[in-house]
This record gives C-alpha cells, sequence and structure tokens, in this order.
C-alpha cells in the first residue's frame, strides 16, 4: 500500500499536500541541519562575507513574524555570530520552485519585519535574504529591490547608495 503525501493544518485536520509543499517541506528539513546551512553559506556568499562570519555558531531561530495586520512564515531562519564583535547576521532561506515576480519584495518584507523586531536594540542585526531557485526554467524575476525601479541605469543603486536604503 502506498502512503498518500499527508499534512494536518491549524485545525488538526489532514490534507493532501501539492507537488510544491513537498518539494518546500523535503528543503525545509534537509536546511534543518546547521552543516548543511554552513555549507550553503560557504557556497553562496562571498569569501570575504564568510570570513566574518563564526559559522560554529549558527542557530535555527523561529522563522513566523507577526505584524500588526497577519501571521508570515519565511521558509527558514538561521542566525550567526559576526567574528570579532558581539554582534550577528541572521540569514532568510527562501525556497523556489517557480520564478515567482514579486520574490524581492516578499524578502524585503521578511526583512524588515525581522528587523522590527530589534528595534529596541543599540545597532540593529545583518539580515541576509538567500533565495534557493530549483525551477527547471530559467529565473526571470528581479533579484533586488533596485533593479526593479524605474530609474534610468545606474541611477536606482546610485539613489540607494545616497540615501542607504540597501535594497
Amino acid at each position: 500500500m502506498l502512503a498518500k503525501n499527508v499534512n494536518t493544518n491549524q485545525g488538526g485536520q489532514i490534507k493532501e499536500l501539492g507537488k510544491r509543499q513537498i518539494f518546500d517541506l523535503s528543503y525545509k528539513q534537509k536546511f534543518t541541519h546547521a552543516e548543511l546551512v554552513r555549507a550553503l553559506l560557504i557556497f553562496k556568499l562571498p569569501e570575504e562575507v564568510v570570513a566574518m562570519l563564526d559559522l560554529r555558531t549558527m542557530q535555527q531561530c523561529s522563522s513566523e513574524f507577526v505584524d500588526k495586520l497577519r501571521r508570515r512564515n519565511a521558509d527558514l531562519l538561521w542566525r550567526g555570530c559576526i567574528l570579532g564583535s558581539d554582534a550577528y547576521a541572521y540569514f532568510l532561506i527562501e525556497f523556489q520552485s517557480t520564478s515567482y515576480l514579486s520574490m524581492t519584495f516578499r524578502m524585503l518584507e521578511y526583512s524588515c519585519l525581522l528587523l522590527g523586531q530589534h528595534t529596541g536594540e543599540r545597532r540593529l542585526p545583518t539580515a541576509l535574504p538567500i533565495v534557493i531557485y530549483s525551477g527547471l526554467k530559467k529565473w526571470t524575476a528581479k533579484t533586488g529591490c533596485t533593479r526593479c525601479m524605474t530609474c534610468p541605469t545606474n541611477g536606482a543603486t546610485t539613489i540607494s547608495r545616497r540615501c542607504d536604503i540597501g535594497c
């Protein structure tokens, strides 16, 4: 007998999982292991950024954010210490099997919700969003806030640097 792919919702009711949900769940399960997250960061981030991190301190955090209007859940949230300081960095990890046009803004929203939890602190932590795409077609969505703006070539980058909005 074959087992169906099932999950329970918040009300405890059983529901069948779609292909995307199975994909998300399998990736989330794999990336609950600190060794795999460390390997991802080493592979994905620039060397000079990796050199600043104490990857031995990586720990998974709650990826649920609650704002005034609704509850949001990122796929995964990890944090690790920055070497030589008491600062730390968060890594927001999202898994996508399709090219999602508003992904940049979803990641910006999660980053803002995360940083909003730290507004009482002297300095805000670093938040680095990472999207892992496994779709069959080429990713076509924009990959940064400034690339979504309607400014002349290099205008959005220049404006964001001058205004320090850091997208």
